[in-house]
């Protein structure tokens, strides 16, 4: 198959005419639907009852579960290499530090050799995931929310960065594509291409001790160079000429559920029910800070407002209390002044019409009978012309000027004593 050029060189890598000649062969090589695999790798095959229990909702769907343990899946990546004639790829299949790194490259070889279903242990299926898998040809599931689709590349870049380095994501890249569940058929271009990364990154590494885990195995062989190669491929072609079909994070709520354990992160607890992670930790952090910053804020401009409707309702009350002493002392000033101005005499109906005012008789003064005993109340301060302090109201004052005066309303004392 492989020009002997190829084979009698020594130094013989991978190349872009090799992958061509794959893809070609490979396209009339499609997923046969009737018979679909779900490929799943393990460190011991031995499984608990919970992994059974996951396992199960594949098969109960209609789809053959393998499972792998690391002695399968080298055996599978030499038989990647016998296929390939690629040796490379054996030798950074060994060299990778741990046995995460490991199944990431044995999930894409797999695929490539067999195509199917990939499924992370963890990952259990709904109903819907039947007709999805049957219906489709490749299937890439976005692990980043849909808003990082629609905004420019270079943005989500900054955002993705700025996340990191606050601790508030774990994703790698912006958008970014699941690894943990991949649907693709036979030597299908995407797995290819993923292996190809995987072996330049491990060539152009120089301190890998530098880069923390686990972000050094998202970015290896993880979502982030599988979410590379797929943004190669497009760039290249069209994704309808991949035979590619997006799944957003949201949508694939429906159809699996990733309960997020392994050996590598620590997200559950010892009740074995899902735990969150470190970067959804400082996410709820953040969010209980907010919620109780704004209730801080809320609490405190209510109890600034009840002050101020306290202090308002106070003043308003004094204010009122004051008003109506300040209209009494005015009433009783101005009667006091209107008593003292003189007056036409009590006389018959002929005197009417003479008026004192510019004869030569002194004119009398007449105080009304209501204000006989207004020497007394006008002599005396307020407090004490009442019998109560000022701020106890004024409406017992004016009863008791009333009271004081022998009559029964304070409109016939005013009516009596300014008209007569």
């Amino acid at each position: 198959m492989w020009p002997d050029s190829f084979k009698a060189d020594s130094n013989w890598s991978f190349t872009d005419w090799q992958a061509t000649q794959l893809e070609q062969l490979g396209a009339a090589n499609s997923l046969q639907r009737r018979d679909v695999v779900v490929h799943q790798t393990v460190r011991s095959l031995d499984l608990s009852p919970q992994q059974q229990k996951w396992q199960d909702t594949w098969r109960r769907l209609g789809f053959n579960v393998t499972t792998a343990d690391d002695l399968q899946a080298r055996r599978d990546v030499l038989r990647l290499v016998q296929v390939l004639e690629w040796p490379e790829i054996l030798r950074v299949y060994d060299a990778l530090e741990t046995s995460v790194q490991r199944s990431d490259v044995w999930r894409y070889a797999i695929l490539w050799l067999d195509g199917g279903v990939y499924a992370d242990i963890d990952v259990y299926a709904y109903p819907p995931m039947k007709s999805l898998v049957y219906s489709s040809e490749a299937i890439i599931f976005s692990e980043s929310l849909p808003v990082f689709e629609w905004l420019p590349h270079a943005l989500s870049v900054g955002i993705g960065q700025f996340a990191r380095l606050l601790g508030l994501t774990d994703l790698v890249r912006l958008p970014q594509r699941r690894n943990c569940l991949m649907v693709a058929p036979p030597r299908h271009p995407l797995m290819l291409r993923t292996l190809k990364l995987i072996v330049a990154k491990m060539h152009s590494e120089r301190n890998p001790k530098q880069i923390p885990e686990p972000t050094r195995t998202l970015e290896l062989t993880g979502p982030g160079v599988f979410t590379d190669a797929l943004d190669e491929l497009l760039r290249e072609r069209d994704a309808a000429s991949l035979g590619l079909t997006f799944v957003s994070r949201i949508d694939g709520l429906h159809y699996f559920c990733h309960v997020a354990q392994g050996s590598w992160k620590k997200y559950l607890d010892a009740t074995d029910q899902p735990a969150l992670k470190p970067h959804e930790q400082t996410l709820r952090w953040c969010v209980v800070l907010l919620q109780t910053t704004g209730l801080a804020v809320y609490w405190l401009r209510s109890w600034r407002s009840a002050r101020k409707r306290l202090w308002r309702q106070r003043l308003v009350q004094h204010f009122s209390d004051a008003q109506q002493q300040v209209i009494l002392c005015v009433w009783v000033w101005a009667a006091r002044s209107f008593a003292w101005m003189p007056v036409k005499s009590r006389g018959s109906d002929a005197d009417e019409g003479e008026g004192t005012f510019g004869s030569d008789e002194k004119p009398r003064r007449f105080l009304p009978c209501s204000f006989s005993h207004q020497h007394k109340l006008c002599s005396l301060p307020l407090q004490n012309a009442t019998g109560r302090p000022p701020n106890e109201g004024s409406a017992g004052a004016v009863a008791q000027v009333a009271k004081m005066h022998q009559v029964d309303d304070c409109t016939a004392l005013m009516r009596d004593t300014w008209f007569g």
